[in-house]
């Protein structure tokens, strides 16, 4: 046999016996003392039968003396220095309680940052509504009457102007308000609705149709009953104009009723919105570091 043949079979042996478990625990054992059979058997808690086979098939890393011992070879010390630099460079493994909080930590993380996300997003959507009179035609309980034959038409004309200072005009069949527009913003705006009380003293048949600025039908319904009845809020005021109220006797007989014009505002108020979108804003930068980090931790691996 050659040189290089008798090194390749050595490697083989060396190779082969470290990738067995109990050999290697065998030749550390070997390593700093020389021991019997029976030390050995005691130790590693096999039977007789399988530490035969593994001390046979560790072939020349071990030696047998005559004394009935066991020790090392020069090759098997050299298997053991082998041995001894691969553990030494095994990178630490973390200890299971270690990864168990990284878990635990992780899972945090996740909850807090979902639950943070929902919270601003809630703060963001959140909008409190307050409403009130902002102008009522003719005041108090009263109500303006009217008489329609059949078929005929009833109108009232709401005009809104949007410049200088408060001033309201009433006319025969008209409200005039001349008034400032509320600035509205991305957290608090107003809104300005049309409010009926009509009252009839028989049984009514009506249709009540409603005309914006450029005459365009915004709201069209038919109405019967005795009685007082409340309608609205059905027509938002949202542009400046005339805006056109008609009622229509639609029974055979001559009506008799009473009516009343109330324009209502609605405050619209985001309490939590710059809360909401700071915590939004938050919950964005931790997501974005985490997936930084994520990243940079995989390259690192490579």
């Amino acid at each position: 046999m050659t040189k290089e043949e008798n090194s390749e079979e050595s490697y083989s042996l060396i190779f082969t016996s470290l990738k067995h478990p109990i050999r290697r625990k065998i030749l550390r054992m070997l390593r700093d003392n020389e021991m019997t059979f029976s030390q050995i058997l005691e130790i590693v808690s096999i039977d007789s039968g399988h530490l035969s086979y593994h001390l046979e098939n560790l072939g020349d890393l071990i030696t047998h003396s005559q004394d009935g011992k066991y020790r090392l070879s020069s090759l098997g010390s050299a298997a053991t220095r082998l041995m001894r630099g691969v553990e030494e460079h095994q990178p630490p493994t973390a200890p299971k309680t270690r990864g168990k909080v990284e878990t635990t930590v992780k899972i945090f993380s996740i909850v807090l940052a979902a639950t943070l996300l929902w919270v601003s997003l809630f703060s963001i959507g959140l909008t409190e509504r307050t409403y009130g009179s902002f102008v009522r035609v003719p005041k108090t309980d009263q109500r303006i009457a009217f008489t329609l034959a059949p078929n005929q038409t009833y109108q009232y004309n709401i005009t809104m102007v949007y410049e200088g200072l408060g001033l309201i005009s009433t006319e025969p069949n008209g409200l005039r308000i001349v008034t400032q527009q509320s600035p509205n913003t991305f957290s608090e705006w107003k809104e300005y609705f049309l409010q009926l009380e009509l009252k009839f003293d028989q049984t009514a048949n009506v249709s009540m149709t409603i005309r914006d600025p450029s005459s365009t039908i915004i709201s069209e319904s038919a109405l019967g009953g005795y009685g007082a009845m409340t309608i609205g809020p059905n027509v938002y005021i949202t542009q400046p104009g005339t805006y056109q109220v008609e009622i229509r006797n639609l029974h055979t007989d001559q009506l008799d009723g009473e009516v009343a014009f109330e324009i209502m505002w609605e405050q619209f108020t985001r309490p939590l919105l710059y809360y909401g979108i700071t915590g939004a804003i938050v919950v964005s930068l931790f997501s974005l570091v985490v997936l930084v980090t994520w990243i940079w931790a995989k390259k690192s691996d490579k």
